[in-house]
């Protein structure tokens, strides 16, 4: 905790409402998808980066929607598993 966050408390409150509202996980879902099978969770919109690290460039194309006839890639679902997984 930084020295304005102990000395405002309703601004470390904004804080970390500001930083929960960023979190992958809270951002509307979008999807990467490629020429195959498999798709991606996209983390950020400005970086159009994937879960698992891919940009999304060349083949890679970004879609609103889930797409049901394909399969999720392993590395994004583990990373997504151990973001939701609670903190013991």
């Amino acid at each position: 905790m930084g020295i304005a966050e102990a000395m405002f408390p309703l601004e470390r409150r904004l804080l970390k409402r500001q930083r929960w509202e960023r979190s992958p996980l809270s951002i509307k879902s979008m999807y990467a998808i490629a020429p195959g099978i498999i798709y991606h969770i996209v983390i950020s919109d400005h970086y159009r980066r994937t879960l698992c690290g891919l940009y999304v460039v060349g083949d890679l194309e970004m879609i609103e929607e889930k797409p049901e006839d394909r399969i999720l890639c392993l590395y994004c679902e583990r990373i997504a598993a151990e973001k939701l997984k609670p903190k013991a």
